[in-house]
């Protein structure tokens, strides 16, 4: 009896070389001429911006009822003792992307709340910098960058900064590249294990593309 085929996606972590076409020669030249932006286009409205942040903002209310998100003069950190999210008010970020510095922190200790032994059971280092905390630094950092990308706040700023921080904790592992994959999937496991409990990742947002304790 033939049984319904499973489909599952899985996200890939790829590295690609990408040149300026202006600087390759040999190519052959493009047909036709560029065409004007047809005036119906569609376009991105501001109205559009508010409405992923209203998204982005409604996922954290929903986190919040799962592990409290408390807003004071902290530095932004995760205890696992306390099972709390520790956050600075918006405020403290005064940079022009502030909104989206905003999340990608926030998306960074949410990531580390699923580590939490009654959750995923993943957070294992016993002092900062150990083997253990740098992996669960990669894998928060990662969590937090598919999350910018399903609520559309990626911008390219923010990802730079995403990019540094990565770069900075594989120096820690002594750049073994095998890490960034084994970071990748947990990173993977704790998007679908926020997305499930808060029945918020359905509909509203996007799957990641392929693709990122303090």
């Amino acid at each position: 009896m033939a049984t319904k085929e499973e489909v599952k996606k899985v996200y890939l972590l790829k590295y690609y070389y990408v040149f300026n076409v202006n600087d390759i020669e040999g190519l052959p030249q493009k047909k036709g001429k560029e065409q004007d932006i047809p005036q119906d286009m569609p376009v991105v409205k501001e109205v559009d911006y508010k409405n992923k942040v209203k998204h982005a903002l409604e996922f954290v209310k929903q986190w919040n009822n799962i592990v409290p998100i408390k807003h004071g003069n902290y530095n932004p950190c995760y205890s696992p003792i306390n099972d709390t999210i520790y956050m600075p008010y918006f405020s403290h970020f005064e940079d022009k992307n502030k909104i989206e510095e905003y999340f990608s922190t926030l998306f960074h200790e949410i990531v580390h709340s699923t580590g939490h032994q009654s959750r995923l059971d993943r957070i294992k280092h016993n002092k900062i910098g150990d083997w253990h905390y740098s992996l669960e630094e990669l894998t928060a950092e990662i969590g937090s960058s598919m999350l910018m990308n399903m609520y559309g706040l990626d911008i390219p700023e923010v990802f730079q900064n995403n990019v540094a921080y990565i770069n900075f904790w594989l120096q820690q592992l002594n750049n073994d590249k095998t890490l960034i994959i084994k970071a990748a999937g947990r990173a993977e496991t704790a998007v679908e294990y926020v997305l499930q409990k808060t029945k918020f990742g359905e509909n509203e947002v996007e799957k990641p593309k392929e693709v990122a304790t303090a």
